[in-house]
């Protein structure tokens, strides 16, 4: 297990698991694994809420059949997911004070399970980076 620090978060990666920190986000992957993990995060000047989560999903919302609460470590809100052009999306926007994290997963259509229950365990680790 290993930990990985993005902006204003952290995770604990498995072995096998990777980080990259590109220009507006940080990637994970699993080595030998069939999609990718985007993670953006920004801080906000008040304590986040509900409402700036739906604001800055607004452009998915309508690709989504429903939205689901979820609970990720520290943080708090809602994913969703949809197929787009041969591809599976899984969004979650949460929340933790005043920082915002938003966490897409996709792969192909048809490998849409291998590895999104073990993306949903990695990030059941995530907690606010106190050390700003």
């Amino acid at each position: 297990m290993q930990e990985y620090s993005g902006h204003y978060w952290v995770l604990n990666l498995p072995d096998q698991w990777n980080g990259h920190r590109g220009s507006e986000s940080d990637s994970i992957f699993y080595q030998d694994g069939v999609g990718v993990v985007d993670i953006t995060s920004i801080m906000n000047d008040v304590v986040a809420q509900d409402k700036d989560l739906r604001f800055y999903a607004s452009e998915y919302l309508d690709k989504a059949a429903e939205t689901t609460p979820i609970q990720l470590g520290d943080f708090s809100g809602f994913c969703l997911e949809y197929d787009e052009d041969g591809d599976f999306w899984w969004r979650a926007f949460v929340k933790s004070g005043h920082v915002l994290v938003f966490i897409s997963y996709n792969c192909k259509n048809n490998e849409k399970r291998l590895e999104l229950e073990a993306v949903q365990e990695i990030l059941q680790s995530l907690s606010v980076k106190w050390d700003i």
